[in-house]
């Protein structure tokens, strides 16, 4: 989740809670900010704590709810969406006392040989983190080696090796669809050629259904006396 926001471009603001939602996977909030113009921009976040996380530190969902109910003014600093628009990551959130409300483990501590992670139910975790300062690898095209974008990275290449004929797969695929648009159409319109209004103007009826063929088989029938 975090990979779609851009932490490097924070920015905090004074801002009024207008929903809180204490849901899973994450916790939502949605709250509107004022500028200096009086113009109101509505917002919404989502948190990375997840409710069980948020639980193990004290903040129960009534709790929660409770100090974020609509109307409540807040101080919030967030991440951006990298896609743009309205949406962001929640990365603190300060009320009037300039207390910190959903604090993330604020009391978590990290055992002796292990390393303190966020994702896991416990916070630990026996391997140390491979990305930890910015500079670790060197781009050939000269981009910034931030833990953020080294982190994208290694993301986008773990979802090849998982999937390293998905773009073969996306490629029939698009063939596929195409084939079966074009037959699709050419079936609509053989069928409005041949079948529309109930008439069949290149449909002739041939052989022993072909009414002058039925005539003459009846008059040959009268002819020689035979029934039917």
């Amino acid at each position: 989740m975090s990979l779609s926001y851009d932490r490097e471009k924070q920015w905090t603001a004074k801002a009024t809670v207008t929903e809180f939602r204490y849901l899973n996977p994450h916790a939502q909030i949605y709250f509107d900010v004022t500028d200096s113009k009086g113009t109101v921009a509505h917002w919404s976040g989502e948190l990375l704590p997840n409710p069980a996380q948020l639980i193990a530190t004290g903040w129960t969902r009534r709790r929660s709810m409770d100090a974020l109910k609509a109307g409540t003014p807040i101080t919030i600093t967030v991440a951006p969406a990298r896609a743009g628009g309205n949406v962001v990551l929640v990365m603190r959130i300060l009320n009037e006392k300039g207390e910190e409300l959903l604090k993330k483990f604020p009391d978590a501590k990290t055992p002796p040989g292990l390393h303190f992670n966020p994702y896991f139910a416990n916070l630990n975790l026996a391997m140390p983190p491979p990305l930890t300062t910015d500079g670790q690898v060197t781009y050939a095209d000269g981009k910034k080696a931030t833990v953020d974008q080294m982190a994208q990275d290694v993301s986008a290449f773990l979802v090849w090796t998982a999937q390293p004929d998905l773009e073969r797969r996306h490629a029939a695929g698009l063939a596929v669809v195409l084939f079966l648009l074009v037959a699709t159409i050419l079936g609509f319109l053989a069928k409005q050629q041949i079948w529309h209004g109930g008439e069949r103007p290149l449909v002739r009826e041939t052989g022993a259904l072909d009414p002058t063929n039925q005539a003459k088989t009846r008059r040959a029938k009268g002819k020689a006396g035979v029934a039917g």
